[in-house]
């Protein structure tokens, strides 16, 4: 069947990763049976961040925060309905998107546009300190498609890129009262995750069946921190300081801090 087929074309592309970037997956597993994020469909009207995270195309990306991005999130929609036609062909009754990527924060207004009744999510973690972590993972994602990655080069675009998307989100949020916003922190996540999701599903006045308990624990149970390896950095390496980061985010972390009840 069509599935089948591409079942095994997305394996053989999971597969040669592994084997081209094995460590890829212990910083950001892949499962080809598994979602992902939606930014990929935003790539497919090549105006994303999807390029600046795979090649050093610095131009390309100032190029791109002077874009409406209208057109592009248009396009995604357009993508998840033909997914949703080919579930209801399949007998599957419309199920709910949770879409996730970082990008969005960076299009707040765009998003809202395109999906008025949208219902906003954000997630919170020590910002400053998982930036090193997030370069890492630039650079090996660079590190398929190029013989030479600069980390310097890698921490200061993506620096300057994140400083510019949560200041984007704290003025969309300080501008759009209107809008429905729930607030998920990491470290409560980890804590307790299912009273985690119980909570976040009763700020979205969604019912928190006893089947959602089962699938969140059982997921867990298969899914253990460090499954594929440890994610090892060093901070020096990125020509950067702990305390320069954490100048440059304080915005964020004075807005993050005021979230919490």
């Amino acid at each position: 069947t069509i599935v089948q087929r591409r079942a095994k074309k997305t394996r053989t592309n999971s597969n040669a990763l592994k084997i081209i970037a094995p460590k890829f997956f212990a910083i950001h597993p892949i499962d080809f049976m598994q979602p992902e994020e939606e930014i990929i469909l935003l790539d497919m009207s090549f105006l994303s961040q999807v390029p600046e995270a795979l090649y050093d195309v610095k131009t390309y990306g100032h190029w791109a925060e002077q874009q409406d991005h209208t057109f592009s999130y248009e396009y995604m929609k357009k993508m998840l309905q033909l997914l949703q036609w080919q579930d209801k062909i399949k007998g599957i009754s419309s199920r709910r998107w949770i879409l996730k990527t970082p990008q969005h924060l960076e299009h707040m207004d765009t998003l809202l546009r395109v999906f008025p009744d949208a219902e906003l999510v954000f997630t919170h973690r020590e910002l400053p300190k998982i930036i090193p972590s997030f370069a890492s993972l630039v650079g090996h994602g660079r590190g398929v498609f190029s013989d030479h990655v600069d980390p310097v080069e890698v921490m200061r675009h993506w620096l300057a890129k994140i400083e510019r998307m949560v200041n984007r989100s704290i003025d969309f949020r300080k501008r759009r009262k209107d809008v429905k916003s729930v607030d998920l922190f990491y470290d409560n996540l980890m804590a307790d995750p299912v009273r985690a999701m119980e909570q976040l599903y009763g700020d979205l006045d969604l019912k928190f069946h006893a089947v959602i308990q089962d699938r969140i624990i059982a997921w867990l149970n298969h899914n253990a921190q460090h499954k594929y390896g440890r994610h090892l950095y060093n901070l020096k390496d990125f020509g950067v300081t702990q305390a320069e980061i954490d100048d440059r985010l304080r915005p964020y972390l004075d807005f993050a801090a005021g979230l919490r009840p």
